[in-house]
């Protein structure tokens, strides 16, 4: 038997288990945090806006970046100067 594909067989698996093993890790990272990317992404308080039920004139309201805010009814009113400059 030849002992040199052997070795180059067992060499191939080993390092097929170490990628399959950093993937997993990767994936895992990657997922755990997401969660809370996604919540501090849309946050309301995180674009400079404030939760309200009605915009104030001069302030541009938002329904996308609504997370955080307490009621489920609220808009997230941003003055529209920092909406121009963002």
């Amino acid at each position: 038997m030849d002992r040199r594909g052997v070795e180059m067989s067992l060499n191939l698996i080993i390092l097929i288990v170490i990628g399959l093993v950093v993937l997993a890790i990767v994936i895992y990272l990657l997922t755990s945090n997401s969660g809370k990317w996604n919540r501090d992404v849309g946050a309301c308080q995180a674009k400079g806006g404030t939760c309200k039920s009605q915009c104030d004139p001069g302030e541009s309201g938002s329904t996308f970046f609504t997370q955080g805010c307490p009621n489920q009814d609220d808009i997230c009113c941003m003055p529209e100067s920092a909406l121009l400059k963002g």
